[in-house]
C-alpha cells in the first residue's frame, strides 16, 4: 500500500506490520560471519607492525664523481653509546641497518682521502639517503736533516803570519810613554 491512498489508518498500520522482513535464516548469518572472519584474517596477515628501527644508506664518491670502493663508514650515537660500522662495497655503496631513531655522527674515511663528517637523523621505519664526497688528503712534507756539526776544524793554520815576538823592556817603555797601552 502506498501512502496517500484512501485506506483507513487502522488498516494501513496493519498492512505495514505484515510487510516487515522475515528473520534471516541461519545459513545467511553463517555466510556473512565467515566472510567477515576471512577478511579480518587476511588484513591481519598483510598488516605488519611498524619497525622501531631505521637505516642509513648511500654512496661514497671522490671530488670528480668517481666511486670510492672499500671506504669505512661509521655512525655513532653518543646518547645510546651505539656505534655501527660498515665498509662500502666495490661500487662505493654502503648500508647501516638496525639503527634506533635519533641523531648520528656519520664519518667516512678511505686511504688517500681526508675524513668526511656529517650529522644524520634516523627516523622510525625509514631509510636515510646520504651521498658522501671525499676530498684528497692534503700532503704535508717535512724535510729532516740530521747531521752532527763538526767540532774540529780541518783547515791548516798558517803559522808564518802569526806574530810571536817578545818586545824588549826598553821598547815596551817607549810605547807606554807614547800613550800606547800594553
Amino acid at each position: 500500500m502506498a501512502f496517500g491512498t484512501n485506506v483507513p489508518r487502522k488498516q494501513h498500520y496493519a498492512a505495514l506490520a505484515r510487510a516487515q522482513p522475515k528473520p534471516m535464516s541461519h545459513w545467511v548469518i553463517r555466510f556473512v560471519l565467515a566472510g567477515v572472519g576471512t577478511v579480518c584474517f587476511f588484513v591481519a596477515a598483510v598488516a605488519r607492525p611498524q619497525n622501531p628501527l631505521g637505516a642509513v644508506r648511500g654512496i661514497v664518491v671522490d671530488a670528480s664523481g668517481g666511486r670510492v670502493p672499500t671506504a669505512i663508514v661509521s655512525a655513532k650515537n653518543p646518547e645510546r653509546s651505539l656505534i655501527r660500522q660498515n665498509q662500502a662495497d666495490a661500487r662505493g655503496e654502503f648500508r647501516l641497518e638496525d639503527l634506533p631513531r635519533g641523531s648520528y655522527a656519520l664519518s667516512v674515511s678511505a686511504p688517500g682521502f681526508a675524513e668526511a663528517r656529517s650529522v644524520v637523523t634516523v627516523a622510525v621505519s625509514s631509510v636515510t639517503e646520504v651521498s658522501v664526497v671525499l676530498r684528497p688528503k692534503t700532503v704535508a712534507e717535512k724535510v729532516m736533516v740530521s747531521a752532527a756539526p763538526e767540532s774540529i776544524t780541518t783547515e791548516p793554520l798558517d803559522t808564518a803570519s802569526a806574530v810571536h815576538q817578545t818586545l824588549p823592556k826598553r821598547e815596551l817603555l817607549r810605547f807606554r810613554r807614547a800613550g800606547v797601552p800594553a
